[in-house]
């Protein structure tokens, strides 16, 4: 069991008591694993969060003496640094989660059982109510693809031609609905040239 999982366990634990029971059991096992191997003679000391330079020294040191126990020791660090490094990107990786699933939702796409897992997990570890919301339509589009609402109209490009009319429009008569038009045409006129850029 690694850490990352272990922790990632816990998260996805919350509210269920069997989940629950198999955390508390994974949990106890690693931290009986961690007595095993760092007992208090150990070489090598039990750092609950160890930098690049503990591991590396830890590693080194396992390379060195070829002792089973000395790279058990080394990879259970590497193992807690490496955790440690993936949380500084779990946010991101849950963001791209959520963004693909709307587009999925918002094009009418097919969505699988890996999408609804995908989705109970993103509102298990970030329970905010966008991602909660988002898991029961991903189930019930998923579980009834007939009910679920067509795909978004194509949104008509705004051309050259339509961003110099509303301009004359806007030139003819000032008034700030006719300002307004030109504004907002030429705004997405201009965004349409730098995405297809």
């Amino acid at each position: 069991m690694n850490f990352a999982k272990l922790r990632e366990m816990e998260k996805l634990s919350k509210g269920n008591p069997a989940n629950i029971a198999k955390f508390t059991a994974a949990r106890k096992e690693y931290e009986e694993t961690i007595a095993v191997l760092f007992p208090e003679d150990s070489p090598i000391r039990f750092v609950g969060s160890p930098d690049e330079s503990y591991v590396a020294d830890a590693e080194a040191r396992a390379k060195e003496t070829g002792d089973a126990e000395d790279i058990a020791r080394a990879s259970l660090l590497r193992d807690r640094l490496n955790a440690y490094e993936q949380d500084a990107t779990a946010h991101i990786d849950l963001r791209t989660t959520a963004t693909s699933l709307r587009a999925k939702l918002r094009n009418g796409d097919e969505l699988t059982e890996k999408d609804v897992r995908d989705a109970w997990r993103l509102a298990k570890l970030n329970a905010s109510i966008d991602n909660v919301s988002l898991y029961s339509q991903v189930k019930k589009a998923q579980e009834n693809p007939s009910e679920r609402p067509p795909a978004a109209p194509e949104v008509a490009k705004v051309t050259g031609e339509d961003v110099e009319a509303a301009r004359a429009a806007a030139q003819a008569n000032p008034s700030s609905q006719n300002i307004a038009r030109f504004s907002t045409a030429k705004r997405e006129y201009t965004a349409q040239i730098e995405a297809s850029e």
